[in-house]
Order: C-alpha cells, then sequence, then structure tokens
C-alpha cells in the first residue's frame, strides 16, 4: 500500500538536527508510514563539533539522505550512512537537488517541510525552498535554539514581576525592531508562505507572535527534546549502549562540564565568561571531584564557538580528564552529574534525569544581558558560585539528597506531536 505522508526536512545548520529527529523520531512512532528524506545542506560548521554521533540519530528516522556539496560535513555524513546501510544521494547544484525531492513525492497526499526558523543562506536552498511551496509543499518553521525567544523563558524580565509582564517586554522589544526581524526570514518564501510555526509552550507562542503574520498559525508542540521517541533514540544510540559497557567494566563516578568561554575577537569584559573565571570554576570543579572520589571521569563539552586549546592547555596534567565534542544528549544520558558554566546545553541533562549543577559568577556583562539571571534554575538546575557551595552541593549529590525537577512542567506538559494535529492546524 502506498504511503500518503512525506516529510522533507531541510537542514541548514548543525544546531538544527536534534529538534528535527526528534519531531520525525515522534511523528513516526505515532505512523510509522510517513516517508521521510532528509536534506544535508551545511555551509558551515564550527571548531568543536562532532556530528557523527548526530548523523547515525539521523539515519534512524530518515528513508532517504540527499547530501549537498559542496557542504561542509558532506564527507562525515556519508561515512556515517554508509556505515548504517542508509539509502542517500550527492547533488551539486538546484536542478539535481529538486529533480531528487520532487521525483520521491509525487504522489504523496500530504507534503510537509519541516524547516527551522531564519536559517538558510545557500541560494540553492532558497530556490529549492520557494520551488516546494509552488509543488503544494506545507512549510512548518521551528526554532533550532532555546535562547529566549526559543524557550518561552525570559531573561530579561525584571525580578519581581509576573511572566505576563516580561511577555510584554518582549513584544515592546519585538515593535521596536521589527524591520530587523523580518528581514531575518532568509528564504525565498515570505513569511505569509509559512503554513505552521512550532512554540514550545504558552509564553513562547505570545513572544513570536509579531514574528510572522496574524494569520500563522502557532500551534504549542512542546519541546521536541521532551518527546519520549527522542529519549529512546538516545538510550538505544551506540554510543551510549558502547560507554555504558564500558563503565560496567570500570565503573566510576562520571561528570560532564559543558563550558562556554571567551569568544575570539572579543575582549574577555564583552564575555559572560572570560578565561580567567572560566579557569577558577574548572579548577574548583576537578580539585573537589578528585577529594570526593577515588574513581572518577570528567568529560568537558567546550561551547563550538571557544578557544578550545585554552582549555587543552588547562586541563593538560588533570587525570581522567578530557575534551569531548558529541552531543550534550548523549553525554548527558551516560553521566552522574552535569555542570553547566552557564549554557542551554543543562536542558539536555535534566531531561535525562541527571542531577545538574550551574556553576558560572557574574560579571557586569552577564548582568546588562541577563538582568534577571539564569532562566534555567527554573528548570530545576542548581546554582553555585564559589568553591564551597560547590563542594556543599557536592555532598548532597553524592549521599543522595538531591531532588530531580519537574523539566516538563517547567517547559510545558505538551510532550508529543502528530502529523494528523499539524494538518488539523494548516491554515
Amino acid at each position: 500500500m502506498h504511503q500518503n505522508k512525506i516529510i522533507v526536512n531541510y537542514i541548514p545548520k548543525l544546531q538544527a538536527v536534534d529538534k528535527s529527529v526528534a519531531m520525525i523520531a515522534e511523528l513516526k512512532r505515532e505512523n510509522k508510514q510517513i516517508f521521510c528524506i532528509s536534506i544535508l545542506n551545511i555551509e558551515s560548521k564550527n571548531q568543536a563539533e562532532d556530528a557523527s554521533g548526530l548523523f547515525e540519530l539521523l539515519s534512524n528516522v530518515t528513508d532517504y539522505f540527499i547530501v549537498c556539496e559542496p557542504s561542509v560535513l558532506s564527507k562525515q555524513a556519508r561515512q556515517i550512512f554508509d556505515r548504517y546501510g542508509v539509502n542517500y544521494i550527492v547533488t551539486k547544484n538546484f536542478n539535481s537537488l529538486s529533480d531528487e525531492v520532487l521525483k520521491h513525492s509525487i504522489n504523496y497526499d500530504y507534503k510537509i517541510v519541516l524547516l527551522p526558523y531564519a536559517g538558510e543562506k545557500s541560494e540553492t536552498g532558497k530556490k529549492l525552498l520557494g520551488c516546494l511551496k509552488k509543488r503544494n509543499f506545507r512549510i512548518v518553521v521551528y526554532f533550532k535554539s532555546i535562547h529566549d525567544h526559543g524557550m518561552g523563558l525570559s531573561t530579561v524580565e525584571k525580578k519581581d514581576e509576573s511572566e505576563r509582564t516580561a511577555v510584554a517586554y518582549y513584544l515592546l522589544i519585538g515593535k521596536l525592531i521589527k524591520k530587523m526581524v523580518r528581514g531575518n526570514f532568509q528564504y525565498n518564501l515570505s513569511k505569509d508562505d509559512v503554513d505552521l510555526v512550532l512554540a514550545i509552550n504558552e509564553q513562547h507562542r505570545d513572544i513570536i507572535r509579531n514574528r510572522f503574520p496574524s494569520s500563522t498559525p502557532i500551534m504549542i508542540s512542546g519541546y521536541p527534546l521532551l518527546y519520549g521517541a527522542w529519549w529512546n533514540l538516545i538510550t538505544n544510540s551506540s554510543y551510549v549502549k558502547e560507554y555504558n559497557k564500558s563503565r560496567k567494566v570500570n565503573p566510576c563516578f562520571d561528570v560532564v562540564i559543558f563550558t562556554r568561554g571567551e569568544t575570539p575577537g572579543r575582549p574577555a569584559s564583552d564575555n559572560v565568561l572570560p578565561h580567567t573565571t572560566l579557569a577558577q570554576i574548572l579548577s574548583d570543579i576537578y580539585s573537589v571531584i578528585e577529594s570526593e572520589f577515588n574513581e572518577f571521569r570528567i568529560r568537558i563539552k567546550p561551547h563550538p564557538i571557544q578557544d578550545v586549546n585554552f582549555l587543552k592547555n588547562l586541563i593538560s596534567n588533570w587525570r581522567c580528564t578530557t575534551l569531548d565534542y558529541n552531543i550534550p544528549a548523549l553525554l548527558s544520558a551516560t553521566s552522574d552529574l552535569a555542570i553547566s558554566t552557564y549554557s542551554s546545553t543543562i536542558i539536555d541533562s535534566l531531561i535525562f534525569n541527571i542531577p545538574s549543577i550551574e556553576y558560572y559568577i557574574e560579571n557586569d556583562f552577564f548582568r546588562r544581558k541577563h538582568p534577571a539571571g539564569s532562566p534555567f534554575l527554573r528548570m530545576g538546575a542548581i546554582r553555585v558560585n564559589n568553591k564551597k557551595q560547590f563542594r556543599e552541593t557536592m555532598k548532597k549529590i553524592k549521599d543522595k539528597k538531591y531532588r530531580l525537577p519537574d523539566i516538563r512542567h517547567a517547559l510545558g506538559n505538551n510532550n508529543t506531536i502528530t502529523f494528523d494535529e499539524l494538518i488539523r492546524n494548516f491554515r
């Protein structure tokens, strides 16, 4: 029997992969007959990223791959696809790309394109999206980032005011920068061509409402990384299985640290976490972990744009400590403790019920950028800002006096999505 539903998962940025994988996995859990084409057209890659784990996860939900060249990561993607026996083709221009998509989608009744918000810059990608819209594909936009506009938790509200005030403040900002925001939708489409926008929760919906025409429907679909299908993909991945197998042979207390540091080209004072502060924090963490546990392992996941050589030099004489460039979900699912030096990746560890600590020291730049402080504390992260607090918190975790938070309640309790829901919400 012929399948009648197809998803074209257009991927212009590596940061869009995990959210799209989670959505497609959840959609396929409800309807296994959905056919998925994933198009890799990634034009840039940050220095400290390893995409192999992501491509393995992507191969689990994709029926046919199109790899656009020239494209960064195309070689790595093809190696992964060959390893798992995935069907793919390499295209080098718009005509061959569009021909492949249209050839595989011609007989489907329901056709959608999953598209990250404001992520495409290549001319090939822009032309393809315009072409698919003319061929009756429905355009579904989602947010690849979980920064302020992508998570519905404000970091610019006043501490003593309500969420409603925070939303109003965002809407005011939106009006002031309306021209800039409208110009940020970088496809050969107008915002009127978008058939559906996916929001994480009610507050997120209110924040993004002014970014699209009033006639564009916005559907609350929850946070994709909370979907059960995403959990299943991560826990059954080869990385998690192999890592957990090694932990049984060599048991130890496993710590993952998500760092951020100085952005290249910026003065130290224009960073949330200058290198001097980061070095102090990481040294504190290492000192406490080493004193508390005879057997331990520390994996440090650098921020994609921070100076990795700084980290390498810092930890060069530390035992059982390495840099690991894999995705946060895989690292979190194989750890006993997660520590963030202020990063949204802390959400990945909270999702997998891992005790999670935010260890950062506020400076003037941080206070200007985030006057209400970290929004992640509302999700259950523990805040510390000195070595003494970190040691006390570690003792609670070690003695199992840490209470796991309900992150699903913090982000909204809508934790699934179906194809029929998408269809019902199209205008």
